[in-house]
Order: C-alpha cells, then sequence, then structure tokens
C-alpha cells in the first residue's frame, strides 16, 4: 500500500472522529452541574466548533442558575464575540479547572456596533459564560478552582 494512502487515510480519520474533551466527566454529555465559587450552575457543554460558534447567541434570556460550558482541545488564546446576543453576560476563562481570568457585565452590542473579540490574558481550555453578575454573585477570584459533577 503506497504510503501517501496511508497518510491520507489517517489524515480523513483525525478529521472524522468527533472532538474529545479532556476529561472524561465531559465525555457522552450535553450538561453538567459546576461548582463556581460559593454557587452551583447547570452548564450546557459546547464541545464542537458549531456548537462553539453559536454559543448562547440569539436566545432571549438565560436562567439565573445556568450557563454554557465551551471546551477546547488544548490551551490556547480562543476568542469570543457578541455578535448576536441579547443580554450581557460574565466570562471565566479556565486552564485545566483552574480559573486564569474573569470578565464580568460585557454588554450586547448595539445596532451598527462592530463586533470585538474577547480572550483571557492567559491561555485556557474552558470557557463559561454567565449572566452578567453571576462573578460578584458567587465571590469567584483568579485562582480559584471550578469542580465539576
Amino acid at each position: 500500500m503506497p504510503i501517501n494512502l496511508i497518510l491520507t487515510g489517517l489524515v480523513l480519520w483525525g478529521v472524522l472522529v468527533p472532538f474529545q474533551p479532556q476529561a472524561p466527566v465531559f465525555q457522552n454529555k450535553t450538561a453538567i452541574v459546576a461548582r463556581i465559587g460559593n454557587n452551583n450552575y447547570k452548564l450546557e457543554i459546547a464541545d464542537s466548533m458549531s456548537k462553539r460558534g453559536r454559543g448562547l447567541s440569539w436566545r432571549k434570556s438565560l436562567p439565573t442558575d445556568q450557563g454554557m460550558l465551551f471546551l477546547f482541545d488544548q490551551p490556547g488564546q480562543y476568542h469570543f464575540v457578541m455578535d448576536g446576543m441579547r443580554f450581557p453576560l460574565d466570562f471565566i476563562w479556565l486552564n485545566d479547572g483552574t480559573v486564569v481570568d474573569l470578565k464580568d457585565n460585557v454588554p450586547p452590542l448595539k445596532a451598527n456596533q462592530p463586533s470585538i473579540n474577547l480572550t483571557a490574558k492567559n491561555k485556557f481550555d474552558q470557557a463559561i459564560e454567565l449572566n452578567a453578575g453571576e462573578i460578584e454573585k458567587s465571590g469567584l477570584k483568579i485562582g480559584n478552582r471550578v469542580t465539576y459533577f
């Protein structure tokens, strides 16, 4: 069998195999409960390109005790935008379960306002979006751990 056929097969296999989150706790789940600061939140899991791209956009609201967990296969500087958002958000960026950066009360874009990119100051492999005000309510600080169950 020619080597290029083997390499092509490996490349295609890598493309077709679905993204597998870092930890087994996330596998085969669409949502998970997380302990964030002093509070528990039910988080939808965004573990594919399409889920991460859509995020919470176009929703009218989000229940107070819910949010979205974005999973990435390796730490990096991934960008978030507020396009299509209808309510303000708090952002929590984590690396291996430890909070590396926070951004609170990010407002939705106004009509005709250009998009802005949001990212953490440090590399991260997880990000959480919650309703604005939840970071303050939970008492979360950089360096805290978030646990999932």
